[in-house]
């Protein structure tokens, strides 16, 4: 319903007269506004011509190289904020000592959206890549640590008692 809706209006410039607007078009220039422009009356292309557009930029290579590309960086980062995420989020969990030092600090960076480490990732980074993988890594990180932290803060305590119990002791080839 909603891409009908926006091919009919993306084609509004073909059947609605622009008297139609005239009143409008002054009140918006009252306001400041250029009354020339309606950015939102036929500025977006209809999804049809999205579509026919689309499928002549498949054939050339271009696009498929800039996919490779986009898809190697966010799988870097993604995978490097696993790397180093689901550790840091055990430790977070399991040590009082490292929860006491490091979620604090972890606290203040993360809400700091990845969007604003842009500029200090060009100016650290050598590489333009790395800035982008390293923001992608932003992006994921603070994520993985509070699901890791949280899940494995809320693992019974009996579980971790059973674990104990059965595991070998020193100088033992078996448990208990």
């Amino acid at each position: 319903m909603f891409l009908i809706l926006w091919e009919i209006g993306s084609r509004s410039k073909q059947w609605m007269a622009p008297e139609m607007f005239a009143p409008f078009r002054e009140l918006l220039g009252t306001l400041g506004f250029k009354k020339d422009y309606l950015p939102w009356i036929g500025a977006v292309p209809a999804p049809s011509a999205v579509l026919k557009a689309w499928i002549a930029v498949l054939g050339q290579g271009g696009y498929w190289q800039s996919w490779t590309m986009s898809f190697f960086r966010v799988m870097g980062g993604f995978f490097t904020a696993m790397l180093i995420g689901i550790p840091f989020g055990l430790l977070l969990a399991v040590s009082r000592v490292a929860r006491g030092i490091g979620f604090p600090v972890f606290e203040v960076l993360r809400p700091i959206p990845p969007l604003a480490w842009v500029p200090a990732s060009i100016i650290f980074w050598p590489t333009q890549e790395l800035a982008i993988v390293f923001i992608t890594f932003l992006g994921a990180f603070y994520t993985i640590v509070i699901n890791v932290l949280g899940g494995a803060r809320s693992i019974d305590v009996r579980y971790f008692q059973a674990a104990s119990r059965w595991a070998p002791r020193a100088g033992t080839s078996s448990g208990a």
